[in-house]
């Protein structure tokens, strides 16, 4: 079963036997904001994002991930890391 807070994160609950394992993913966001206009090709930002995670729940883990796309905004980051310039 999936679970979401729309536009913020989603919770993906094991598909087979579950086990204990929790990951998270906060780099996995593909919903890209009507006002981000990025210059680089679509393929390219997309290399910012974690793939194959989505897979994790069918080997019985639990996957709590971003919606939101790291090229948009890392949520690792300090807010002294981001340049407002």
């Amino acid at each position: 079963m999936r679970h979401e807070t729309p536009g913020v994160l989603f919770r993906h609950d094991p598909l087979t036997e579950p086990l204990p394992l929790v990951f998270d993913s906060p780099h996995s966001g593909r919903v890209y904001p009507a006002d981000f206009r990025f210059t680089a090709p679509d393929y390219v930002v997309r290399t910012a994002e974690d793939t194959h995670v989505d897979e994790l729940p069918g080997h019985g883990a639990t996957l709590i991930g971003a919606l939101f796309p790291r090229a948009y905004i890392d949520p690792n980051r300090h807010l002294a890391d981001i340049d407002a310039t």
